[in-house]
């Protein structure tokens, strides 16, 4: 068990060195629902060290999902959410659409929406750098913080994340 953040941070990146994150590339490349073109943008920037640029692209793709997630007939001519709102609506709808009795999809859903609320958390109006990669912060230039290649791991596995929450709806 780890004894701090920094300790749990160094167990999980040990269970995702460059072979495993090469064939999670792989195995997303080869999801009908990935947007290939800019996933590639992603991928490369990750690989050549662009991490800031990689991260707002993983965010845009995890927004687009997000987004995507919202029926088109629940809006009443709104429209649709974006950010942490997006975030709600496509926890009520899992809520409805999956059955989260099955223990696996209620802790994977549990897990994922607690992760999802965390990097989409609002800004409060900006007054504290996050520990964790926030979206508000990265797209509206306020994060002082250098973007890690652990925070792109963080995105692409929840991208990767939210394109298998996409199968269990539809």
């Amino acid at each position: 068990m780890p004894a701090n953040k920094k300790d749990a941070d160094i167990m999980a990146l040990k269970q995702c060195p460059n072979k495993i994150m090469e064939q999670i590339f792989e195995v997303l490349l080869e999801n009908k629902r990935t947007k290939k073109t800019d996933f590639r943008e992603a991928v490369f920037d990750y690989r050549h060290k662009q991490y800031k640029s990689c991260a707002f692209i993983l965010f845009a793709l995890i927004d687009a999902i997000l987004i995507r997630l919202q029926k088109k007939s629940t809006l009443d001519g709104k429209r649709r959410n974006v950010g942490l709102s997006a975030v709600r609506d496509a926890k009520k709808r899992t809520e409805i659409d999956v059955n989260t009795e099955v223990l696996y999809t209620a802790l994977f859903c549990t897990n994922l929406f607690a992760c999802l609320q965390k990097v989409f958390e609002s800004g409060n109006d900006f007054r504290k750098q996050p520990e964790v990669i926030n979206r508000n912060f990265l797209d509206h230039g306020m994060l002082t913080r250098k973007v890690t290649k652990k925070d792109c791991m963080q995105l692409f596995l929840l991208y990767y994340n939210m394109l298998k929450l996409l199968e269990l709806i539809y």
